[in-house]
């Protein structure tokens, strides 16, 4: 921002972080620290004011055989995780009916299933989301179903 201005108060998204996570199995993301940038939140005129911050980590598992494979954007604002097989073969319309998109809004809230959201796209698994153009943080699970 420019000097001498502020934020108007209330609950605002200040930053927003993506990761392109690529192989299968666990990915362990940790959010701790003041590297490379300290934390902490100032006044107008940089004072810095009194502030609190909780670190954490999360975890990113894809079910066996898949990898993340990237992220797009269509023009019309809606999400797609892209998932591909490891072994590189397509993926087919059988194993997407084998799983179901879970999505939160944080990480210690329900879960809730995301319908509707599963597309077989010039071989990879794409895990469409049109709401996530919208206000507010979205995290996915792929639930293989029973």
């Amino acid at each position: 921002m420019a000097s001498a201005s502020t934020i108007a108060a209330g609950t605002r998204d200040i930053v927003t972080l993506t990761f392109n996570v690529s192989g299968s199995g666990a990915t362990a993301i940790s959010l701790t620290g003041d590297s490379p940038v300290a934390r902490e939140v100032a006044d107008l005129n940089a004072n810095v004011l009194g502030a609190s911050f909780v670190g954490g980590s999360f975890n990113i598992i894809l079910p066996a055989g898949l990898n993340a494979a990237g992220m797009e954007r269509p023009a019309d604002g809606s999400l797609r995780l892209v998932v591909r097989n490891s072994e590189g073969t397509p993926v087919t319309a059988a194993q997407a009916a084998k799983y179901v998109v879970h999505v939160t809004s944080n990480l210690g809230g329900a879960w809730t299933v995301l319908p509707n959201t599963l597309v077989v796209e010039n071989g990879a698994l794409k895990i469409v989301d049109p709401a996530a153009n919208g206000p507010g943080l979205r995290l996915y699970k792929l639930v293989e179903t029973p």
